[in-house]
């Protein structure tokens, strides 16, 4: 098994980001994914399992994470492009895709303000989850049968908003970022 959990989060609205900012989270987030996969697969069997971390940032995406969105919704597909693949060789492609989990990568949350990540996550009603949660869900995905196992009630609920209602889903987080979004059918 290869646990392929490469990713840094920095956000920010795209026009404000620094062409180094974009190419460090791309060459982390995605390349390294890509680049764990090429040097782990001499060593898969049939049985084998790669598990990518992807995150509910790949599940839809979100103002002032756009990069960051883009880059998991990178290690979504590619997950999925290898489960297919990799069948005929009895190698499975999963991924993991958690909301906030206690970790350091929700400091940059914090950025321009008094609070940590996570008081600052928890004060605008986004829970964050401890990382302990992360080892069940490990084991749920490399085991199960789901090519992507959402982690955490975040997650959860914003695959279930993507799918049945989009369009309220893109007006709630347009709202949430103080962005005015007219839904039209």
């Amino acid at each position: 098994m290869l646990f392929n959990n490469a990713g840094v989060g920095t956000g920010g609205p795209i026009a404000e980001m620094t062409d180094e900012e974009i190419d460090r989270m791309i060459a982390i987030n995605l390349t390294g994914v890509v680049n764990g996969i090429r040097a782990a697969f001499p060593y898969l069997k049939r049985g084998s399992c790669v598990l990518n971390t992807s995150s509910a940032a790949g599940i839809y995406g979100a103002a002032g994470l756009c990069i960051y969105s883009a880059t998991k919704f990178a290690v979504r597909g590619l997950t999925e492009a290898n489960d297919i693949e990799w069948r005929q060789l009895g190698i499975k492609s999963r991924s993991l895709m958690p909301g906030f989990i206690d970790t350091n990568i929700i400091s940059a949350v914090a950025e321009g303000s008094n609070q940590t990540g996570k008081e600052r996550l928890l004060a605008a009603g986004i829970p964050v989850s401890p990382v302990s949660i992360i080892g069940p869900a490990a084991w749920e995905a490399v085991h199960g049968d789901k090519v992507h196992t959402t982690v955490n009630k975040t997650a959860k609920q914003l695959a279930f908003a993507a799918r049945w209602f989009p369009g309220r889903l893109r007006k709630r987080l347009g709202l949430m970022q103080g962005i005015e979004t007219v839904v039209r059918n």
